[in-house]
This record gives structure tokens, C-alpha cells and sequence, in this order.
């Protein structure tokens, strides 16, 4: 499952002012190990704007997830994202605003450091979803137990088994009554 949260700078950058941005962010960023989410990365601009994205990981590879057990750097969130362009904000005078996949947006902002109401719940909602997720993912298989005595009464030749499938019952029916088949329920 891909969805990316975007981030666009409200107005329009100078090339200098895009580079200490993206080396900021890059310097920040490094203070985790980003397997919840990916860190904060700006793409190509052609309108002066800075622009990027960040994908929350809802199940990271297996291989991943080892990597960061051997690391003792914090895991990097959504909400980790949102820190590192709140702290951009604050020290470099850049408001940025926010779209996802799903939404052109504006769905929130960050402005002079402090993030909206809207967009922190939002964020926050996309961690939870992510966590509840990898925790699902990482749950360990259910044990399943079948009594002895429930596979001793299966028959030797499972070959002599017709089994009939949902359309030709769903004919058989029909050609009884001429009506479509209705699932009863008990009243």
C-alpha cells in the first residue's frame, strides 16, 4: 500500500534557500532511522516553490525491520516528519502547506513553526493506522489444534467427494422453482 503526505513551501524559494533547506532537513533526519515513515526529502521544483513527500511504511521488509532492531537510533514517524518542517519553519521563515495522495489539498499547514490542528490529527491518525498495521503483520500465527480423533473420521478416498460448486447449486435451484436463489434467515 503506497500513500504519500506532500509538503510544498507557500511561497516561492531562492535556490540558496532551497539548499540549506534540503541539507537542514538531511541533517536533522539523520538523528533517526526512518522505518516508520520516510525522512523528509524535496523534489525538483519548476515554480520556485520547494516541494516533497514522505510515505508512512505500513509493513516494512523483514530485512528492514532487523536493520533498525541493530540500530540505536529512534524510528523516524509521520509526526517525526511534521517536527523536521515545523523546526525548517521556525529556523529558515517557511510556511509550508500539506496535500496527500488522496487530497489536492491544502489539508493543513505549518506556519511560523507551529502546525495546525487539522493537519497534526491527520498525521497522527496515519501513525496510528501504521502501527496498528505492523502490529497485525507481527502478530504471531494462530495455533491451530485438531483432535486425533476428528482426522481418524475422515474418509480414505477423499476422491469419492462431488463437490458441488455456488453456480451450479445457484441452477439447481432456479430450475426448481424458476426464481433466483434467496439466503433464508429464521425469524
Amino acid at each position: 500500500m503506497s500513500f504519500t503526505v506532500y509538503y510544498r513551501s507557500t511561497e516561492p524559494v531562492s535556490d540558496a534557500l532551497s539548499i540549506r533547506l534540503t541539507d537542514a532537513a538531511a541533517a536533522i533526519c539523520r538523528e533517526r532511522d526512518w522505518l516508520s515513515c520516510e525522512p523528509i526529502s524535496f523534489f525538483e521544483t519548476t515554480d520556485g516553490h520547494l516541494k516533497g513527500g514522505s510515505k508512512p511504511n505500513f509493513s516494512p521488509h523483514p530485512n528492514d525491520v532487523d536493520s533498525f532492531k541493530s540500530q540505536s537510533l529512534p524510528d523516524g514517524t509521520m509526526l517525526d516528519a511534521l517536527d523536521v518542517l515545523c523546526e525548517l519553519s521556525r529556523k529558515h521563515k517557511v510556511n509550508w502547506e500539506f496535500s496527500h495522495d488522496h487530497d489536492e489539498g491544502p489539508i493543513g499547514f505549518i506556519i511560523k513553526g507551529e502546525c495546525d490542528q487539522n493537519l497534526l490529527a491527520q498525521v497522527e491518525a496515519l501513525d496510528q493506522l501504521a502501527t496498528m498495521i505492523a502490529d497485525v503483520g507481527n502478530a504471531p500465527a494462530p495455533n491451530i489444534y485438531v483432535e486425533e480423533d476428528l482426522i481418524d473420521d475422515l474418509p480414505d478416498d477423499v476422491g469419492d467427494f462431488a463437490p458441488v460448486t455456488m453456480v451450479e447449486e445457484e441452477e439447481e435451484e432456479e430450475e426448481e422453482d424458476g426464481e433466483p436463489p434467496i439466503l433464508k434467515f429464521p425469524v
